[in-house]
């Protein structure tokens, strides 16, 4: 199994030497990989909708929040650290030109010696992402269709597949762009970022099929929990037998919180605010607990598949937060990987 860290690119916590400092830890603490998010703008009312931090550590930082751009946090981190992986958890894809965003990823991709790893999604549904469509000029509610022509021509450049996409939002020929790009990649990991919940067309939720077409790894998020993964699971095996895809080689990723105290219910105390601005009430797909429930959670995980994940670390103060990681490293990693 696979753990990666989110770093404080945005919230309470955003600053550049925090950002160098946390990058710089996780390596050093053996986890696999360093990740960022993505949006344009953040607005005062998502402030709580924090990656690293608390409810309690926003209202203590009394400032407009902070987000920095995801390609060039990733592009900074890639300087301070040697070979620890760099995830995008997610990109909207919609929002970005997916021609320049290929170019983008191929380039840093090549720079970082090829440590790159990208997340895609269609834009959570929250008031900064929707102020962040209207910002670019980009239709919200087509944004699903927009990332189904947009994935086409993402894994035609990072995949080297001289594909022809001739849709509603672009007009792409591969092969002859190809001609005359480089770098190319070389094994380059596209995941999608989603969290399915309707399941009742056969064809779907478009965003599993939208990973079994076209990306290498399925990262879910909020509150999916292990019977919420088993329904899901069994839908991907399904789209993945329909469309003649191979899933041996495909990631199947957690997106989730951490606060490790020495008791549940220390955890669960310095947690409660957040959860609550975070509508978080089913703790079994967090890692928020001891050591002991932790492991419990994990243990049901690895049962039915799931090998990566992707934490953000609950904690009232930036030094809280990087003791918390080191606390996870040094109690709950040895066990797992």
């Amino acid at each position: 199994m696979k753990f990666g860290v989110r770093l404080p690119q945005d919230g309470p916590f955003a600053s550049k030497n925090n950002l160098e400092t946390a990058a710089k830890r996780v390596e050093s603490l053996g986890f696999d990989s360093i990740w960022v998010h993505d949006n344009i703008l953040w607005k005062a009312e998502d402030r709580y909708h924090v990656s690293a931090g608390t409810k309690e550590s926003v209202e203590q930082s009394n400032s407009n929040p902070i987000f920095y751009e995801a390609l060039l946090s990733l592009a900074h981190v890639a300087g301070v650290t040697d070979n620890i992986l760099l995830g995008n958890a997610a990109i909207v894809l919609p929002l970005r030109n997916p021609v320049i965003l290929g170019k983008q990823l191929a380039t840093l991709y090549e720079l970082s010696g090829g440590r790159l790893v990208t997340a895609l999604c269609i834009g959570a549904e929250i008031p900064s992402t929707r102020s962040s469509f209207n910002a670019v000029g980009v239709s919200y509610k087509d944004r699903g269709k927009i990332t189904d022509e947009y994935l086409q021509v993402l894994r035609s450049i990072l995949k080297g597949e001289e594909t022809h996409v001739t849709g509603k939002y672009v007009n792409f020929n591969g092969e002859e762009f190809l001609r005359d790009f480089n770098p190319k990649p070389i094994d380059y990991q596209l995941w999608y970022a989603a969290r399915p919940r309707d399941f009742s067309r056969v064809d779907g939720p478009s965003s599993l099929r939208r990973a079994v077409q076209y990306c290498d790894g399925w990262l879910a998020g909020m509150n999916y929990t292990v019977s919420a993964f088993e329904v899901a699971l069994k839908r991907l095996r399904d789209l993945a037998s329909t469309h003649n895809r191979d899933l041996s080689r495909f990631t199947i990723g957690l997106e989730t919180f951490a606060c490790l105290e020495a008791s549940d219910e220390i955890a669960k105390a310095v947690t409660l605010e957040t959860r609550r601005a975070r509508h978080i009430e089913d703790l079994s797909w967090t890692f928020i607990g001891s050591n002991t429930e932790v492991n419990a959670r994990l243990e049901a995980y690895k049962k039915i598949g799931v090998e990566f994940f992707e934490i953000k670390l609950m904690a009232h103060s930036f030094e809280k937060y990087l003791d918390v990681m080191d606390r996870f490293a040094r109690e709950i990693l040895p066990s797992w990987i």
